[in-house]
């Protein structure tokens, strides 16, 4: 019984049915030709050339269940003679309520419009192109007009906005992929939210080109008072690929067009963000090539109106930031910054400030930046104020800069700075100098600079400096085993070593407990393992074309003191020097403690060609002449050295030699001519003196002979070795001789011995009567070491 009545109900539920589709169809084919005059009609009634439609179309079942009334080819005409529509749609489909429809309410429920294009101009003298409805006074109202519709929906699929005005240089492209809307009005007051996915070409107004080549995905809430001329959105979301922005604003157009917009970011790709600013700002960001991740909350206020300043405030935070170009590479860890940005001109960028505050940015663990009162001025040409503080190692800081003319760094690096100029100087591309005024802080930093041919192990101490001018206060410097406390000034130091330029001026007073020579003439301090052995050191090389190669072509003035000074054999104390230097002369004035003795001397270094040419005037007090032949390596000769001549010498003398361009002494080149007095000379196992066994005397006295002090002089060239006639009184006898050692050992020792030295007198024959000397033997011995001829 149940399913007999359950039978009779389906029945009559599938009647009604039938009966409500039936009717539906019935109103939509009715009120067809009604609505379409109507939709057509308040159209036309408000544009000054008609709407043509290909086809309209009515269905009462596909959007059921309302009735689908679709215009299929929709174009409207532009105001100008173009032939491009200022709308062309390719279907129009408005969703009414039947019930509705019967009362004659025309009350659109929903706008579909796809496969379009909006497309509206300027031309470059003001005319629009889309000037194509009447003003309120001229237009034709009625009762039942479309105008009157209250719509409740509205979709965009698939429509291109293109907007260009060559008037005032703005465009806009958009395209709508697929977008929804709701609207509502009441009480003059239009509420909307607004979803969709839509891709940006461009969008170029007074500040900029925003949005390029974006695909954005937009969620708004919106309203517009249409009394107070007041647009507003709440709570809404702009994403691009995974990152969003959730902004909140309105835009006052009653009041001079003044925007407040208030934007959120969270971990968003700051390459991405870039495309929501102006292109001719992030113009000039882009080679810096920045990436990370950023959370930002900024806050805006814009007039839109020509005319007048933006205002623009930011709070930043990223723990994902880099910096890599040619001229600064770094990964930022952590960054934070409250930022404010103001124009005096709402076009112009040159106009434009940004200030920033607490600026703080951490790198690694342990290294830090801090500003206060940052600011940048002028967006074309950039002016950088701000007082900084940063502790960095000293890579870190290199790697900021971009700095890699060097081959090993360490240590760390301290920097209290006021700046106030170009921007583009940090990256070396403006000549201008900043006011640049601060302090570094050098913190055991271990430097080997490329163009320095000698390594700096161990900095530390403060440097102050102004400008292009630092001062040098208390700053110990190590480099090998030499240790020296430098004070003084250097000018046009940064600009000489980041621009890798000339015009280094130093001056510099240092004093120095160990001084080493074989520490500044190699580049090769350290050795480097190539398959279980050590490259060769490699040369140095400083003179070139009758000019010292100097580092940044430097000028400099060194005052110092030294209290042990070693080079190879060569041992100095107590050294005071006077040195000036350019490219063309090296001069040094000089006392030491030095051979146990005191010496002053004025040494001059002069570059001719590929050469040093060497002179020095040398007043020497109470040397050691041993120590002297032992300093020069024996004078290249075997017949005295420092083992078999001792004795204490004063005088002046005149020296001279040559070095390579690797600070090689070329030993042939040395020349020496001087006047000397000799206090206790010893000579033992000479072998000239042995030779007068000939003449009678023990061997065993000839062994170790002493003299009365001697007063000669000496003269050394091409390692020719020459003493003049020279009276030598000695323990055992006295004698005249005349030396001269060759360089290759062969030497002439002409003596003569007068007889009253011998305790028997011998013949007459061969004797010479000298003029001093009396009746003389005289002997002629030459020959080399160990083979020596008495003539």
């Amino acid at each position: 019984m149940f399913l007999k009545y359950l039978k009779r109900i389906g029945l009559v539920l599938a009647a009604l049915v039938a009966l409500y589709f039936i009717a539906i169809a019935t109103i939509s084919v009715y009120y067809k030709k009604e609505i379409e005059q109507g939709v057509v009609s308040a159209i036309n009634n408000r544009i000054k050339k008609p709407i043509t439609i290909r086809k309209v179309s009515i269905s009462p079942f596909t959007n059921f269940p309302f009735i689908a009334f679709r215009l299929h080819g929709v174009s409207l005409p532009k105001s100008t003679e173009s032939t491009v529509p200022f709308v062309e749609i390719g279907e129009f489909e408005v969703l009414f309520s039947p019930h509705n429809i019967l009362m004659k309410r025309y009350k659109v429920e929903q706008i579909t419009l796809e496969d379009g294009k909006i497309d509206a101009r300027v031309d470059s003298l003001g005319v629009r192109d889309f000037d194509i409805f009447y003003k309120d006074d001229s237009t034709r109202k009625k009762p039942n007009d479309i105008a009157d519709f209250s719509i409740e929906t509205v979709k965009f699929n698939n429509i291109e906005v293109f907007y260009k005005n060559m008037y005032k240089t703005k465009q806009v492209h958009l395209t709508f992929k697929g977008t929804e809307t709701q609207l509502t009005l009441t009480s003059n007051v239009l509420n909307g939210d607004f979803v969709g996915e839509i891709y940006s070409n461009e969008v170029t107004l007074r500040p900029g080109t925003l949005f390029k080549d974006s695909e954005l995905h937009a969620d708004f809430h919106f309203s517009y008072d249409i009394d107070a001329k007041l647009f507003s959105f709440e709570n809404s979301v702009l994403r691009s690929k995974e990152n969003s922005f959730l902004a909140k604003g309105n835009i006052d157009f009653k009041n001079k067009s003044l925007m407040h917009l208030n934007i959120v970011t969270q971990e968003a790709d700051i390459k991405e963000v870039f495309r929501l600013i102006p292109v001719r700002w992030t113009q000039k960001l882009e080679p810096l090539k920045l990436a990370g991740n950023i959370n930002a909350e900024a806050d805006i206020h814009i007039r839109l109106l020509a005319g007048y300043q933006p205002e623009f405030d930011i709070d930043f935070s990223t723990n994902n930031f880099s910096i890599n170009n040619e001229n600064i590479h770094t990964t930022i860890d952590h960054m934070k910054f409250s930022g404010n940005l103001t124009s005096t001109d709402s076009i112009k960028i040159e106009n434009y400030k940004i200030t920033f505050k607490d600026f703080v940015a951490l790198i690694g663990n342990t290294d830090t930046v801090r500003t206060s009162n940052l600011s940048v001025e002028n967006f074309i040409n950039p002016i950088l104020k701000t007082d900084l503080k940063m502790k960095l190692k000293s890579k870190t800081l290199f790697d900021l800069v971009k700095f890699d003319k060097y081959t090993t760094v360490d240590g760390s690096i301290g920097v209290a700075l006021h700046y106030d100029g170009p921007l583009n100087y940090i990256f070396r591309k403006s000549d201008v100098t900043p006011i640049m005024i601060g302090d570094i802080q050098l913190n055991h930093v271990n430097l080997k600079l490329n163009k320095v041919h000698f390594p700096f192990n161990d900095m530390n101490g403060k440097i102050a400096f102004r400008n292009d001018s630092i001062r040098i206060e208390s700053l110990s410097v190590k480099s090998g085993k030499t240790d020296m406390l430098l004070n003084g000034t250097a000018n046009k130091l940064f600009n000489s070593i980041f621009k890798d330029t000339t015009g280094l001026i130093l001056n510099v007073n240092f004093t120095s407990n160990e001084f080493h020579f074989s520490d500044f003439n190699s580049a090769g301090q350290y050795k480097q393992a190539d398959n279980n052995k050590s490259k060769p050191k490699r040369k140095i090389h400083v003179v070139e074309n009758s000019r010292f190669i100097l580092p940044y072509d430097m000028k400099g003035s060194f005052k110092g003191k030294v209290k042990t000074f070693t080079a190879r054999n060569y041992h100095g104390n107590n050294i005071e020097l006077d040195i000036k230097i350019n490219n063309k002369i090296v001069k040094i004035v000089e006392s030491m403690n030095s051979f146990g003795g005191i010496m002053n001397f004025t040494s001059s270094f002069t570059p001719v060609k590929n050469e040093i040419h060497c002179k020095s005037n040398i007043s020497m007090q109470k040397f050691k002449i041993d120590e002297v032949f032992r300093a020069f390596n024996n004078f290249k000769q075997k017949m005295l050295n420092s083992d078999n001549i001792h004795g204490i010498v004063s005088g002046n003398i005149y020296s001279f030699f040559k070095l390579s361009s690797g600070l090689e002494m070329d030993t042939s080149s040395i020349y020496i001519n001087g006047n000397y007095s000799i206090n206790k000379l010893e000579l033992t196992n000479v072998e000239p003196l042995l030779k007068l066994t000939k003449v009678g005397f023990d061997e065993k006295d000839l062994r170790h002979v002493t003299f009365e002090n001697i007063t000669s002089s000496i003269n050394i060239k091409h390692h020719v070795i020459h003493i003049p006639r020279t009276l030598y009184v000695t323990n055992i006898l006295y004698f005249y001789l005349d030396v001269q050692i060759k360089p290759d050992g062969e030497s002439e020792f002409y003596v003569l011995l007068p007889i009253k030295n011998l305790k028997k007198k011998p013949k007459t024959d061969g004797l010479t009567n000298d003029s001093k000397a009396g009746l003389s033997i005289p002997l002629k011995i030459t020959g080399k070491a160990g083979k020596l001829t008495v003539l």
